[in-house]
């Protein structure tokens, strides 16, 4: 994705605000220039480079399935490391 880094930065200022509206569903409340759904891209950025990873693909399946603490899905996975 030719933006990704500023896609991450608005993502990272907005993915702890309990309003997930700027997020998720808002393709008619968000600037056009701006892509909707943005959660949802994200959140299929960091499982694949958490799966990608994994030296076990099945057990790093089961914790993206079972979801318990995003943070550190998010953290094992490396992906914010590269717009540092």
């Amino acid at each position: 994705m030719d933006h990704e880094a500023e896609v991450w930065r608005q993502f990272h200022a907005d993915m702890l605000d309990p309003d997930a509206s700027r997020r998720i569903a808002n393709n008619k409340t968000i600037p056009a220039d701006w892509p909707a759904d943005l959660g949802y891209f994200m959140a299929y950025r960091f499982a694949q480079a958490f799966y990608d990873q994994a030296q076990d693909k099945q057990a790093a399946l089961q914790t993206l399935f079972y979801v318990d603490d995003p943070q550190a899905i998010l953290e094992k996975s490396g992906n914010a490391k590269k717009f540092q």
